[in-house]
């Protein structure tokens, strides 16, 4: 009686060598011809174009501003974060926190050296609650507090950034670890290792391309204008100091696009959409989440906080 296997074979009609072992398709004693090309050669050549490529990419992005720096990822967050002692002072927050405070004038008038963990466009909630919640730390916390990022509802760009950095201090791989310091050395000399700019999705960001009906283009952020050390401590560029730079222009007018809704649609009148807008902005009053309340009695037993709020 035939096998299921042989019926199988026939009702395919493969060929052999498709049910065939190796041994049986190549002969042990086979010797794959290798061409004889100048190897050396070619290798040096291919060395030489590389090194040419790469150079001409260092050099396009130090003469467009850029130059090397570390990049601002969870990485490098999660090595400060273990730097954290049971006494420190630790700066969280968004921008203002990260480039308004100097760590070497705060250590002369704090006695201590702080911890920046703060972040730009990042909510600082995550992080104040991971403190909170760490039973070994009761220090001091300075926190900045701009309103529509401290309170960023869950799912939004600013409340990830500080959710992503946490989860990483606490799944961090070693992998991962040993990445961060192998880059670290290559970062600090190398200009277009700066990957949240110079990577192909942010320069196609960058294309010239105007405003069409239904098609309006986000407001463009400025690019490269600041350095970040090993402690995360960030500085402007000298170009963002000089008065009346495009590059100053730009950081200072991008706000008001960049939080400016969209235009109400044409096919609803104004007057129906004024309604609907007044509709929806109906006070509403509330009970605080069990988290905040959590965070409320943390915070009141473990540690001390300065906030810094900002100017409206």
């Amino acid at each position: 009686m035939p096998s299921s296997t042989s019926n199988f074979k026939r009702k395919l009609r493969l060929p052999r060598l498709f049910f065939a072992k190796p041994s049986e398709i190549i002969p042990r004693d086979y010797e794959r011809p290798i061409p004889r090309v100048p190897w050396r050669g070619l290798t040096v050549v291919v060395v030489l174009i590389v090194i040419a490529a790469v150079s001409a990419w260092e050099f396009y992005c130090r003469w467009i501003g850029y130059r090397p720096t570390l990049n601002d990822n969870e990485d490098l967050w999660t090595m400060t974060r273990r730097r954290v002692k049971p006494e420190s002072v630790v700066i969280i927050g968004d921008s203002r926190a990260w480039f308004d405070l100097d760590l070497d004038e705060l250590q002369k008038g704090l006695g201590k050296r702080p911890v920046q963990l703060a972040m730009g466009g990042g909510c600082a909630y995550p992080v104040l609650a991971d403190l909170a919640n760490d039973e070994n730390f009761h220090g001091t916390i300075i926190c900045s507090v701009v309103p529509r990022l401290f309170v960023a509802p869950p799912g939004t760009p600013p409340m990830e950034r500080g959710e992503k950095a946490v989860r990483r201090s606490h799944t961090q791989t070693p992998a991962q670890r040993a990445s961060q310091y192998l880059a670290m050395p290559l970062e600090e000399h190398v200009a277009f290792l700066k990957q949240e700019e110079l990577n192909l999705e942010e320069l196609l960001k960058r294309l010239p391309i105007p405003n069409r009906p239904y098609a309006q283009v986000p407001p463009r952020l400025p690019t490269y204008f600041g350095t970040l050390d090993r402690e995360r401590r960030s500085r402007m560029i000298e170009e963002c100091a000089r008065p009346g730079s495009e590059l100053q222009r730009r950081i200072q007018q991008i706000w008001l696009p960049l939080f400016t809704p969209p235009p109400p649609p044409t096919y609803i009148p104004k007057e129906e959409f004024g309604k609907k807008w007044a509709q929806r902005s109906k006070p509403a009053f509330m009970t605080l989440p069990r988290p905040w309340k959590n965070f409320a009695l943390a915070a009141v037993k473990s540690s001390s906080f300065v906030f810094r709020t900002a100017e409206t």
